[in-house]
């Protein structure tokens, strides 16, 4: 059995079009399968697998890279770093983001922070990186529109996290720095991995960023928390 799974796994590297195709769908059977399933009465057995779905669509994420080496994976590990160090001081102090606290549906906590959270902010800023590296703008430029992405799925998110269980404001109320200081982090993130990821290539980053969207899109209109 490993030996088959071996070359499963030898053969959808060594064709890009075959693991693209693959990690497509798995994304948008993941997504569809818990969209339907959060807005339906089975939604707690669903969110206990947020923290799996997460981690899946990390890795997949980091697979479709072309030639993906050490020196990226140690980038991407960094940034992740430096998001874990940002939350958790931020949770702490209530001084950087705001005052909050998470919930437990994003899995294993330390000093209060998911490690899926650290990994999640990572992703989006790797994403972004691959898709703003393609507009004819000089790399800051590229940069300062590539950190409106993870701030702009981050909106999308704050009308649902209390009531998904993922993390929790002070009087419920969003405060202004926390899409301050996301929007700051994640140009400096994105603008990092546009020089890390410089010859190589990711597919599925643009259709990752697009799952999301429509995702956290379709769950604020499955609450009516927003209107078409």
């Amino acid at each position: 059995m490993t030996q088959i799974l071996l070359k499963l796994r030898n053969s959808l590297l060594s064709n890009h079009q075959t693991l693209l195709n693959a990690s497509l769908t798995t994304l948008i059977v993941v997504h569809f399968s818990g969209l339907i399933g959060i807005s339906s009465a089975y939604q707690a057995w669903f969110l206990d697998f947020t923290w799996l779905n997460l981690s899946l669509t990390v890795l997949l994420l980091l697979i479709n890279t072309t030639d993906l080496n050490a020196k990226v994976l140690a980038a991407f590990l960094l940034v992740a770093a430096i998001g874990f160090l940002m939350e958790a001081l931020g949770v702490a102090t209530g001084a950087i983001f705001g005052s909050y606290y998470y919930g437990e549906t994003l899995g294993l906590k330390f000093f209060g922070v998911p490690l899926t959270i650290a990994l999640n902010w990572a992703a989006l800023a790797f994403a972004a990186a691959f898709l703003v590296r393609r507009l004819r703008i000089p790399w800051a430029f590229q940069a300062v529109v590539g950190g409106l992405i993870p701030v702009g799925l981050d909106s999308l998110m704050e009308p649902l996290c209390h009531i998904l269980d993922f993390w929790y404001w002070k009087d419920n109320i969003v405060p202004l720095e926390n899409y301050i200081v996301w929007y700051l982090l994640g140009t400096l993130f994105v603008g990092f991995f546009i020089k890390v990821v410089e010859g190589h290539h990711n597919r599925l980053a643009v259709y990752y960023l697009v799952i999301l969207v429509v995702f956290f899109a379709a769950l604020n209109i499955s609450h009516q928390l927003i209107t078409l």
